[in-house]
């Protein structure tokens, strides 16, 4: 082997306890490694790369799983056929993790493998990964195994399901009518799902599905079109998304801070005007949103709930002071 001296995670792979080799194969699964990794002379990356791809047959599942996603962190090419091996995995989870290193890995040749294996799955979590993946591999080949899932009885698979078709280079007309069919769809999630996708393509459609999901009593419907305005980030639904900061749903509170969080300081007239709010859960909302934004314009405003007569939002208050003034 080369001169090059081994990183200690190298070294742990040959550990005798498994969780030692499964903690060693999270760490070449991190960024530092794999930066670590892409200062290696080829042939040493070729020589330590055959011990990291045979832990894909580590008696421990864990350890399998997590290697499977260091073999992808780290781009090594020698470990494909071996993923490819790894999905008839006889644990579940990890067919679940080898899925997303393939994904990783984009290849287009691999589409055909992954469809084969989505065929015979049988459960619904590693299914709902593989036609994930399918869409992320972004061969438009597989329009018509995808639109067999579009139909599936898991609702995870039918989400996944239409974020892969909106990953493929179909025309919009296509796209159109494969969305359609399902915006009756029981699923929040596949609704969102289907919502976004009509939308990005122009078709009003999309927002009469968000409108209606805003309106629903089930709070898991509301909570996910708000996911969907956050993901739109357009400003125009600013107002519309802190209308929801005094819901009386805990999911949809939340969903709605994350929302407007990713919306920025371009939220922030509107997030000043939910400072003032009646609402306490409101004001907390607030609080939480510039919390991630670090605004710090409005700095006075926040001084100011440090008086107020709710004890959690002086808390909040206080809390997001420390974090403006770099504490």
């Amino acid at each position: 082997m080369s001169s090059e001296s081994c990183p200690k995670w190298y070294d742990e792979l040959n550990h005798s306890d498994w969780e030692k080799r499964f903690l060693a194969a999270k760490k070449a699964s991190s960024e530092h490694a794999r930066i670590e990794w892409e200062n290696f002379s080829e042939e040493k990356r070729k020589c330590m790369s055959a011990k990291v791809v045979s832990l894909l047959d580590d008696p421990h599942s864990r350890v399998r799983a997590q290697i499977a996603s260091a073999i992808a962190n780290l781009k090594i090419q020698e470990g494909k056929d071996a993923l490819v091996a790894a999905l008839a995995d006889p644990n579940e989870w990890v067919r679940v993790q080898v899925t997303e290193a393939l994904g990783q890995v984009g290849d287009p040749e691999l589409a055909q493998v992954v469809a084969g294996h989505l065929q015979d799955e049988q459960e619904s979590h590693v299914k709902a990964t593989l036609v994930k993946i399918l869409g992320c591999i972004g061969d438009e080949k597989m329009l018509p195994v995808l639109a067999l899932y579009l139909e599936d009885p898991d609702s995870r698979v039918r989400a996944n399901c239409v974020e892969a078709l909106s990953r493929l280079k179909l025309g919009k007309a296509e796209l159109k009518e494969s969305m359609l069919k399902l915006v009756n769809d029981p699923s929040n999630r596949v609704r969102a799902n289907i919502a976004l996708v009509l939308v990005s393509i122009g078709e009003g459609k999309g927002r009469e599905i968000l409108e209606e999901m805003l309106i629903s009593s089930d709070e898991y419907m509301r909570a996910s079109a708000l996911y969907a305005l956050g993901e739109l980030n357009c400003s125009d639904d600013c107002g519309r998304i802190i209308h929801f900061f005094d819901d009386e749903s805990w999911l949809v509170r939340k969903n709605a801070v994350r929302a407007i969080v990713k919306h920025g300081k371009k939220a922030g007239q509107v997030l000043s005007g939910a400072l003032k709010s009646q609402n306490f859960q409101a004001r907390l909302c607030a609080l939480d949103a510039f919390g991630s934004i670090r605004d710090v314009s409005i700095r006075t405003a926040v001084i100011e709930l440090l008086d107020d007569e709710v004890g959690e939002v002086r808390s909040k208050a206080e809390e997001l002071l420390d974090i403006l003034n770099g504490y």
